[in-house]
C-alpha cells in the first residue's frame, strides 16, 4: 500500500467502524483527529502500526494499539 492521505485514512477508519453512510463533516472531523494523533506520535509509530504492530514505545511508556 502507497502513502495515503488524511482523507483516505479517515474513510478506511470509519469503514472499519462499519460506518459505511458517513458525511463530509465526519470524515473531514476524523481527518482532523488522524492528524493530530500524527503530530503526537510521529510517523515512524504511525508506519508501524498500518504495518500490523500492536504494540509500540511512546517515550518511556509501552502502548498498545487495540485493532478493531
Amino acid at each position: 500500500m502507497g502513502k495515503l492521505n488524511l482523507f483516505e485514512l479517515a474513510e478506511l477508519q470509519l469503514i472499519r467502524e462499519g460506518k459505511n453512510n458517513f458525511t463530509d463533516k465526519e470524515l473531514l472531523s476524523r481527518a482532523v483527529t488522524i492528524r493530530k494523533w500524527l503530530d503526537l506520535h510521529r510517523q515512524k509509530t504511525a508506519e508501524a502500526i498500518m504495518q500490523g504492530q500492536e504494540v509500540y514505545q511512546y517515550g518511556n511508556t509501552i502502548k498498545t494499539y487495540a485493532r478493531i
